[in-house]
């Protein structure tokens, strides 16, 4: 019996397919929202989100097919020069970069407490403020995996884990921006 091959998707291939799915998603979530009588404010960070995934997705995708463009040489051939870099210095860009987003999401997060005050917060801060909570504990789970080194097989997980922090951060950040732009930074307001 002939052994049957394996068909793996390329970690690209996933990685497209991951934002292809976060594209629709963060659309039909928009959609949702604007029709489920929610606050405008949140209705408007979630379509403006909708509209940095789709960016963001696109200029990936544009990034990368320069990247791919310039690991061939003139003659069309792969250039044996390019090396991908050794998994401590994968380790020590995302270790530094998580670093950074956990910093400013944890700041966001104390600031955000502090200003409330005892009224509470919208709807839409609290939302911001749980999607700000997810990127801290998956920035926080990056940095403590990345801590060592990251060797090729777990690029795919750790660039998987980066890309939710940031969106996180960016949700987290777009809904409380919309809430103050409407006054609704604490409820009853």
């Amino acid at each position: 019996m002939a052994a049957v091959p394996r068909t793996a998707l390329s970690p690209r291939k996933l990685m497209s397919a991951m934002w292809l799915f976060l594209s629709a998603g963060s659309i039909i979530a928009a959609i949702v929202i604007a029709f489920t009588g929610l606050p405008v404010d949140l209705v408007v960070a979630t379509g403006t989100f909708s509209g940095v995934v789709i960016l963001f997705w696109s200029v990936k995708t544009y990034w990368q097919a320069l990247a791919r463009d310039s690991e061939n040489n003139d003659s069309g051939e792969p250039s044996s020069s390019s090396s991908s870099p050794t998994p401590e210095a994968v380790a020590t860009a995302i270790t530094q970069g998580s670093n950074v987003i956990t910093t400013v999401q944890g700041v966001i997060l104390g600031l955000v407490f502090g200003l409330v005050g005892q009224s509470g917060p919208a709807l839409t801060v609290k939302v911001g403020m749980v999607s700000l909570a997810a990127g801290l504990i998956s920035g926080l789970l990056l940095y403590s995996l990345s801590a060592v080194a990251v060797p090729d097989s777990n690029r795919f997980i750790a660039g998987m884990l980066y890309t939710l922090s940031i969106l996180a951060l960016a949700y987290g950040l777009l809904c409380i921006v919309s809430a103050a732009v409407a006054g609704h930074v604490v409820a009853g307001r």
